[in-house]
């Protein structure tokens, strides 16, 4: 399995720090600006070292110029006062001294990783950056597709999960297009394949298919306009969430690589 970037950390909001200060195009040089504003951070945060009376005021601006690295200082023990200094503040307990520690273990980390990502080939760097950037299956109201997704597909299986999944879905992509003639009722195998995929039989009702008291699944139509207004979107939705399927399967595994790792 492929390495994946900012994967390790329980509490930094590392993800977030890179996806909201480098853009695409301009990786190494947003890089290079992230590491200059928190190289200050990476000495506060060593143990041993004597803390100033207060930060610096231009090392707050240049975190404030970074979103989501200002918050950071709380978790290190650093506040403002009411003059909006930020001053240190002793821990309570051992384990708020606990937690600053396990958190400047991870800046210190996250630091590293980010010069480690900095000095890579720009091919290399960029694809970091859409990794981390990059969150599949997110754009659906009604279809329930990260769910489906993280329930059938596993990480050291990626691309023989999709096509199983492609495989179980393929019929049912054909029926929810618009003017195609419904049949009586759906092939058992179909409604076996789709049981033997957790979340996706219970699309079917989205479309109008329902559960006959024979235990057939057969095509209803409509009673309101808005209920043909939702079987519509649904399709299409449908359709949308098979076509990414067959893209993310014909794509470099390290995306869902981390989608499956990572909660969003």
């Amino acid at each position: 399995m492929t390495v994946l970037p900012f994967l390790t950390y329980k509490i930094l909001p590392s993800r977030t720090i890179v996806k909201e200060n480098i853009r695409l195009g301009h990786v190494k040089e947003d890089i290079d600006a992230l590491i200059h504003a928190l190289t200050p951070i990476l000495f506060i945060t060593k143990s041993g070292v004597p803390k100033p009376l207060f930060l610096d005021p231009g090392v707050i601006q240049h975190l404030t110029d970074k979103p989501g690295t200002l918050n950071l200082l709380q978790l290190f023990g650093w506040v403002p006062n009411h003059r909006g200094d930020y001053v240190f503040v002793d821990a309570n307990s051992p384990e708020e001294t606990n937690q600053r520690e396990e958190v400047a273990n991870e800046f210190r980390q996250f630091y590293d990783e980010l010069k480690k990502i900095k000095d890579k080939d720009v091919g290399s760097v960029e694809n970091s950056h859409t990794v981390i950037t990059t969150i599949p299956f997110s754009s659906y109201h009604i279809i329930p597709a990260e769910k489906i997704i993280r329930d059938n597909v596993r990480p050291e299986t990626i691309k023989e999960d999709l096509d199983s999944m492609i495989h179980a879905l393929t019929p049912v992509v054909y029926l929810t297009k618009p003017g195609v003639p419904k049949p009586p009722f759906l092939d058992p195998t179909i409604i076996q394949t789709l049981t033997d995929k957790p979340g996706t039989l219970n699309l079917l009702p989205l479309f109008g298919c329902t559960l006959n008291h024979r235990g057939d699944y057969i095509f209803v139509d409509a009673n309101t306009s808005e209920d043909s207004a939702l079987h519509e979107t649904a399709g299409n939705e449908f359709r949308q969430f098979y076509d990414e399927i067959k893209r993310v399967k014909n794509g470099t595994n390290i995306v869902m690589e981390y989608f499956l790792n990572v909660s969003f």
